[in-house]
């Protein structure tokens, strides 16, 4: 299971750059490149609840389920790189992020 480490500081499951969920998904199943993947699991500071049931302890170790078909590190919708990096600070949508660790297959 790969190590996430978040920058997304205003997603409601960002814990001091840990993500609180237990499974995370990113999406770009036609990726060619970092900037067309996302974090489709992303949810906005402002819009989500207080008290949220899907969400854990925050921790490097979460899964990842991923449909970005050309990364190399995708085996079976699933990441295998050591540690993930998702970005996009400020951003209030997941289109707004990204998983910086995409690499295109060869």
């Amino acid at each position: 299971m790969p190590n996430l480490v978040c920058s997304v500081e205003n997603c409601a499951y960002n814990n001091e750059y840990l993500c609180s969920l237990n499974e995370i998904h990113v999406d770009g199943s036609h990726a060619e490149d970092p900037h067309s993947t996302f974090c489709g699991s992303f949810c906005d500071q402002k819009e989500s609840f207080s008290n949220c049931e899907h969400c854990g302890c925050a921790t490097k170790n979460t899964e990842i389920d991923c449909e970005a078909e050309n990364c190399a590190y995708n085996d079976s919708n699933r990441c295998h790189a050591d540690g993930i990096d998702v970005c996009g600070c400020g951003s209030n949508t997941a289109r707004g992020t990204e998983c910086s660790t995409f690499r295109l297959k060869y």
